[in-house]
C-alpha cells in the first residue's frame, strides 16, 4: 500500500500538540515526580508517530502491584485522543505486556513487541516460568482493531526498542546489538553494536554521524567552522561538510531518523537539530530555543521522534501553573528548519 498524504499543519513552538496530566484517566499518564535529591522525575518513555501524523503513547504505570497499567493511547494530528489499547485488547493472551512499538511503513499499522501466556489462565498465586511465556508481535489497524498475532519462536530478537526503514523491515535494539528483521518477522541479520553505530529511536537510516573532533580545532571554533562526517554503512559512501554558523552551538551529534524524502536527522545534543539531503546537498538548521520551547525536566527517555513526512516531536516533563508536571509532546514542522546559504561541502 502506498500512501499519498498531503500535510498542512502549522502548530508548532511552544503550544504543545499533546498534554497530559499525571493520572490514569484517559487524560492522564503515569508520571514519577522526584521527592529526592538523588531521585529523578520521569514520564511515559516510549511513544512514536505513523505516516499520518497520529500519535502513539506508551504509559506504563507498574508502582502498584495491585493496579499495574500498560496501555497505549492513540492520539490524531491534532492531539484528540482516537483510543486506549490494553489487555482487553488481545482477549487470547493472558497477562499480555506491552512491549516496544513502532510503525509498519508499508500499511501504517501499529506494531507491538509483546509477551504473554496462551491457555488457560494459572491460578492465583501460581509462578509462571520464564518457558511458558510466549513472545509475539502484534499488529492493529489504524482503527484499534487487532489484526495479527504472529508468535515469535527466536526469542533473542526482544530488545529495547524497535525502529523500521521504508522497505518494510523492522530493527530490534539492545545493549550488545541490533537484528534485523524482515516483513514477515523473520530474522534476517544480527548487526554488531560496533558496525550499527549511534542511531536514534524513530527510523533506521543506514547513516551514521562519525563524528570529526580529530579535525575540529581552536581556530575552527573561533570561525564558527561546523565539521560534520556521516557514513552509510551498507554503500560505504562518506560526506564530510562544512557550514558556518555563529555562534558556536556544537561539533558533533547522532542520527535520529530519516524521512521520506530522503532526509537525515541529526541531534547535535545541543538543543538543536540539523537536516542534510545526501543528494541534493541541502542543510537546514533548527534551535529549540528559538522556537520557545522549554528545557523541560526529569527523563523521559525516547524523547525524540521523526515522523516519515518530516516533522521533528520532542517529549518533556513541564510545571504548570500549580507546579505539577505534565507530560507534552511538542511538534516541530518542516517549515521551521532555515537551509544554510553558505555550505561548503565535502570541505576538508
Amino acid at each position: 500500500m502506498i500512501f499519498f498524504i498531503c500535510l498542512i499543519i502549522n502548530t508548532s513552538g511552544s503550544k504543545p500538540i499533546i498534554s497530559l496530566t499525571n493520572g490514569d484517566s484517559n487524560n492522564g499518564v503515569y508520571i514519577h515526580e522526584a521527592v529526592l535529591k538523588d531521585d529523578m522525575s520521569f514520564g511515559p518513555q516510549e511513544y512514536i508517530v505513523d505516516m499520518e501524523e497520529n500519535i502513539y503513547v506508551h504509559d506504563i504505570n507498574t508502582s502498584n502491584d495491585s493496579h499495574i497499567i500498560n496501555r497505549i493511547i492513540k492520539f490524531d494530528s491534532t492531539g484528540k485522543q482516537q483510543f486506549i489499547l490494553d489487555k482487553k485488547s488481545v482477549p487470547s493472551i493472558n497477562d499480555i505486556w506491552f512491549g516496544p512499538i513502532t510503525v509498519d511503513p508499508l500499511t501504517n499499522d501499529l506494531i507491538i513487541s509483546s509477551s504473554g501466556t496462551i491457555g488457560s489462565t494459572p491460578k492465583n498465586g501460581k509462578i509462571i516460568n520464564k518457558s511458558d511465556i510466549n513472545l509475539f508481535f502484534l499488529r492493529f489497524k489504524s482503527n484499534g482493531k487487532l489484526a495479527e498475532i504472529i508468535d515469535i519462536k527466536d526469542k533473542g530478537i526482544q530488545g529495547g526498542f524497535l525502529m523500521y526503514d521504508y522497505e518494510g523491515n523492522y530493527y530490534c535494539k539492545n545493549v550488545d546489538g541490533v537484528f534485523k528483521i524482515n516483513k514477515d518477522f523473520k530474522t534476517i541479520t544480527y548487526i554488531p553494536k560496533r558496525e550499527a553505530g549511534i542511531q536514534g529511536y524513530s527510523q533506521w537510516s543506514g547513516w551514521v554521524s562519525i563524528g570529526s573532533a580529530n579535525e575540529y580545532t581552536l581556530t575552527n571554533k573561533e570561525e564558527g567552522k561546523y565539521i560534520l562526517k556521516i557514513e552509510n554503512k551498507k554503500t560505504k559512501e562518506m560526506i564530510t561538510f562544512v557550514f558556518y554558523d555563529p555562534p558556536h552551538y556544537g561539533w558533533g551529534g547522532f542520527i535520529e531518523g530519516k524521512d521520506k524524502l530522503g532526509n537525515i536527522y541529526l541531534n547535535t545534543l545541543s538543543l538543536s537539530f540539523i537536516r542534510v539531503h545526501p543528494m541534493n546537498k541541502e542543510i537546514s538548521t533548527v534551535y529549540l530555543s528559538e522556537l520557545g520551547i522549554p528545557c523541560g525536566e526529569g527523563d523521559t527517555r525516547h524523547s525524540i521522534m521523526i515522523s516519515p513526512n518530516g516533522y521533528v516531536y520532542i517529549s518533556l516533563l513541564v510545571r504548570n501553573s500549580l507546579n505539577k508536571l505534565l507530560y507534552n509532546i511538542y511538534r516541530i514542522t518542516p517549515q521551521n528548519f532555515n537551509v544554510k546559504e553558505k555550505v561548503n561541502w565535502g570541505e576538508k
